[in-house]
């Protein structure tokens, strides 16, 4: 049977910035954070202070000045990773969210009675699935609309604000998805297959049917009640040429008859405009909001609309999810984009604020992830990182706060280095085209662009000591010994004009090594060619040349010791002679290498990921011999790495990562899941080897998505180590335990589920 194994994923769990995950129990903590999920729900407190909550997020939000700021930090956040689909608050301090876990279908109601400084989830007593939306009328009494499975659709009801809930279901509706009560009786709901109202507070429900939809059938179906008489429902509909209709109907008799007032038709090939939510500021303004950035507006109660481009700036298709009115003339829309993981687009999310009810509309949010392609540190306390989009950030406390000191977004930088905490060089271009360097000497708060004579690409920057500096790119090198104010041209060998400058390294004061590569179109393989000089960087011979073949070596560094390397996407090539020689060194890693760094000729890490972007980091203590895994992510796939010591160090990647160690990266951990088919029930198998020396794997099987944790424990009872607290989807999986720092002696491994519990018993023998 063919066998799948991989390293086990949370998806797009831990890419949005969920950063108390897994691994920074290994040592590796996560030290930079913005949350860039699709924004869900935008809901006000009071007339200044508001909440736009995420999906596939514990972060939500904040604004205190009416919307105009919004700030979303590690300290606004929920319990766990939710997908929210709704929120209301009843006065300033009580208010409630209703949505799903994440990673599976099991509903949640969170609820807040302090204005949202604490967030505390309620038991509904069922066990249902998804909370669609909510409808409190008072402090006590209210309604959560959800399904118990995929054919039964149910309302959870409160009268004492949502401490015991009582459950009515609705058999065939599969799900209840919208609900509005105008009081203690009056009331419409929607579900699948399902729109009824009721005058006596539930005991009884009428049924009612849209029997013009002019269409074959409709993909969704939403509502928006102004009593219990007056009703209108956005159909969207797709037939089966690619059409898509948005088709509004209105009814004024409580539903036995409907009228269609407006529709709306486009193409999936074209804009793709589907629209399937309906919002009012109040009975003669109505917005229809959905996929494409678009909204279509009424002033005089759906006689005449209008198309509004809320988000004009973007190229991408997002999703307008939540429109909010503060009042009659000031609108706000919150969506975002969930990205393509295969190609460049990325996620984000954005709030945009009108202030003449939609007609134009301003950004007051948009946050995607970086990619951080550079990360390097002056001292243990001051770094600099360098995002796409022309950003530096600078720390000031080991990477525990980011600041930008410099945002440039037409500025492709490709390098930055420091020769003391003062001095700094970051080189690029502008739209690949137009050479930029930047120079700074007060440590980043301020950065000047240097002029350079000959317009030649610069990819590298490299300092040589605290004043001398090299910068280099397509066929050129530049030397500046004022730290960037003047430069002068080095003298390199006659080379084709299409060679590329991917790094600089140095041994000494005077010997150092330039690499480069060139494209051979005709053969499509790539030549990589080392530069030397000795005496400063003054002049450059070749040293050494290799045909690459597909991809060109990119990476490279000398040890003090004359051990070198250089690293390409899918090799490693080791010098044991500063260089003359060079074999290809096996990692024995099934990986597209990023990065490589070396801190001395035993310890070091490498970077890469998988054919699904999964992330990897290894680190070596015996000279590459043995690569163990330290940190695994999806999609946050490690781009540069910088040491201070064997000890202290940081890397950086894609999708806002940045993380750092004060141990070297802590124990060796690896959460590997293989998967033939799903198992049948929760287990914990025996620990293997046992005894062991130093590390141990550990195996369990979950036959459902559940949140996991994995404890070690020494003989009294105090926790040692905690392995996993996460969640995980059905699968067989094991975790790797390094006991390298603990003595010999009897530990106990103890799996923990809300189903499930059972603890082993494992020797450490040393």
């Amino acid at each position: 049977m063919e066998k799948l194994i991989y390293t086990s994923l949370l998806c797009f769990l831990f890419i949005s910035s969920s950063m108390e995950n897994l691994y920074s129990q290994s040592g590796w903590n996560s030290l930079f954070f913005n949350n860039y999920n699709t924004i869900t729900k935008v809901v006000a407190k009071d007339s200044v202070n508001y909440f736009a909550f995420c999906y596939d997020s514990k972060y939500y939000f904040k604004s205190s000045n009416a919307g105009n700021n919004w700030q979303s930090i590690k300290e606004f956040a929920l319990d766990s990773i939710y997908n929210i689909y709704d929120a209301q608050f009843i006065n300033s301090q009580t208010g409630w969210v209703v949505g799903e876990y994440s990673y599976y279908s099991k509903g949640v109601i969170i609820k807040t009675t302090n204005g949202g400084l604490t967030w505390v989830k309620q038991n509904s007593g069922f066990n249902n699935s998804s909370n669609y939306c909510l409808c409190f009328i008072n402090e006590n009494t209210g309604w959560v609309s959800s399904s118990i499975s995929n054919s039964i659709g149910c309302l959870l009801k409160t009268t004492n604000g949502g401490n015991n809930w009582v459950k009515q279901d609705f058999p065939g509706s599969y799900e209840i998805r919208y609900v509005k009560f105008f009081d203690t009786n009056n009331a419409w709901i929607l579900g699948n297959r399902l729109i009824a109202t009721t005058t006596n507070g539930g005991l009884n429900w009428q049924t009612k049917i849209i029997t013009n939809i002019p269409y074959n059938y409709a993909n969704n179906i939403s509502m928006l009640s102004f009593s219990i008489n007056e009703c209108i429902a956005l159909v969207t509909s797709l037939n089966n040429l690619g059409m898509v209709y948005s088709n509004l109907f209105r009814t004024t008799n409580s539903g036995y008859n409907w009228n269609l007032i407006y529709s709306y038709t486009d193409s999936l090939t074209s804009n793709g405009n589907s629209f399937y939510r309906i919002f009012n500021i109040n009975p003669s303004t109505y917005f229809l909001n959905g996929s494409y950035k678009y909204v279509s507006r009424t002033t005089n109660a759906g006689v005449n609309w209008t198309l509004q481009n809320v988000i004009s700036i973007l190229s991408t298709k997002p999703t307008i999810f939540s429109l909010f009115a503060n009042n009659s003339n000031e609108l706000f829309a919150g969506g975002g984009y969930s990205g393509n993981h295969f190609t460049s687009l990325k996620p984000y999310n954005f709030i945009c604020k009108s202030t003449n009810i939609g007609s134009n509309w301003s950004i007051k949010n948009l946050s995607y992830p970086y990619t951080f392609i550079k990360i390097t540190f002056t001292d243990t306390e001051t770094g600099f990182a360098v995002a796409d989009s022309g950003i530096i950030l600078k720390t000031s406390n080991s990477g525990i706060n980011w600041n930008i000191c410099y945002k440039n977004s037409n500025f492709k930088i490709s390098s930055l280095d420091f020769g003391n905490r003062y001095n700094g060089c970051a080189s690029g271009s502008i739209f690949n085209t137009y050479v930029k360097l930047i120079c700074t000497t007060d440590g980043g708060s301020s950065w000047q662009e240097i002029s350079f004579p000959q317009n030649h690409l610069l990819s590298v920057v490299k300092y040589l000591n605290a004043n001398t500096v090299f910068t280099a790119g397509s066929a050129k090198c530049f030397k500046s010994t004022n730290s960037g104010l003047n430069w002068h041209e080095c003298i390199l060998p006659i080379v084709q004009q299409d060679q590329n400058a991917s790094d600089i390294g140095f041994k000494d004061d005077t010997i150092g090594y330039l690499l480069n590569w060139e494209f051979h179109s005709f053969g499509y393989y790539y030549i990589t060619n080392l530069l030397k000089t000795t005496d400063a960087g003054e002049n450059w011979v070749a040293f050494f040349s290799t045909n690459s073949g597909t991809s060109p070596f990119t990476n490279f560094q000398m040890l003090s010791n004359g051990t070198g390397y250089l690293l390409k996407k899918d090799k490693l090539l080791k010098t044991t002679n500063w260089g003359n020689n060079w074999s290809i060194f096996s990692t024995n890693l099934s990986l597209d290498f990023t990065c490589l760094k070396m801190f001395n000729s035993n310890t070091g890490w490498i970077g890469g990921s998988n054919l699904i972007s999964t992330a990897y980091l290894y680190k070596t203590t015996n000279s590459g011999i043995n690569w163990l895994l330290q940190f695994t992510d999806y999609y946050q796939i490690p781009r540069n790495i910088f040491a201070l010591s064997s000890s202290k160090a940081w890397f950086c990647g894609d999708y806002s990562s940045i993380y750092g160690t004060t141990n070297g990266g802590g124990m060796i951990i690896g959460i590997n899941n293989e998967i033939t088919n799903s198992p049948n029930n929760f287990s914990l198998s025996q620990n293997y080897p046992n005894p062991f020396n130093p590390s141990t794997t550990i195996k369990f099987d979950i036959p459902k998505s559940s949140h996991v944790q994995i404890v070690v424990y020494d003989m009294l009872g105090r926790e040692v180590e905690q392995l996993l607290n996460d969640e995980r989807k059905p699968g067989s999986y094991e975790v790797m335990w390094d006991g390298s720092r603990y003595s010999s002696g009897v530990y106990f491994y103890k799996i923990i589920t809300d189903e499930f519990v059972q603890t082993k018993r494992m020797v450490l023998m040393k």
